[in-house]
């Protein structure tokens, strides 16, 4: 059994505990396996398929939950990144990893922009909110949504 499956597994066992929490928020194993599920939907109606390699540019967070078992339950290869690295260090690996998709911060959607241009895999950068993002009103250039 892999994790998406034990996982999944627990939520229908026990979906009233709770998963984690979160600053203020609260979420139990059936909210988490459900938003699982729809992120992996996501992924796979944008053309992510097992095998692609998908970067994760988040910290500690609810995001990278769902995004690390969401991409794992297509059966992709997640690349984690850890978001603190240089616009050098993370394009280096972007590059290296042969990514398609890479799931950020709002705060990161420039360096997205960039690193697209360098980068023919690049397909698609899907972009978490953050209240600081939404303050600055940074989003995706529209040569860079999918």
């Amino acid at each position: 059994m892999n994790v998406t499956a034990r996982l999944a597994q627990i939520a229908k066992q026990l979906p009233d505990k709770e998963a984690y929490v979160f600053r203020e928020e609260r979420c139990t194993y059936q909210q988490l396996d459900e938003a699982i599920s729809r992120f992996a939907d996501g992924l796979a109606r944008l053309g992510i398929r097992r095998g692609d390699h998908i970067a994760l540019l988040l910290g500690n967070s609810p995001q990278f939950v769902i995004g690390l078992y969401g991409a794992l339950r297509l059966g992709a290869t997640v690349i984690p990144i850890n978001p603190i690295y240089t616009p050098e260090e993370i394009s280096y690996i972007l590059h290296n990893g042969d990514v398609k998709a890479v799931i950020g911060l709002d705060l990161l959607a420039p360096l997205f922009v960039e690193a697209k241009k360098r980068l023919p895999l690049l397909e698609h950068a899907i972009v978490c909110e953050t209240p600081e993002g939404k303050e600055k009103g940074i989003s995706l250039s529209e040569g860079m949504k999918s």
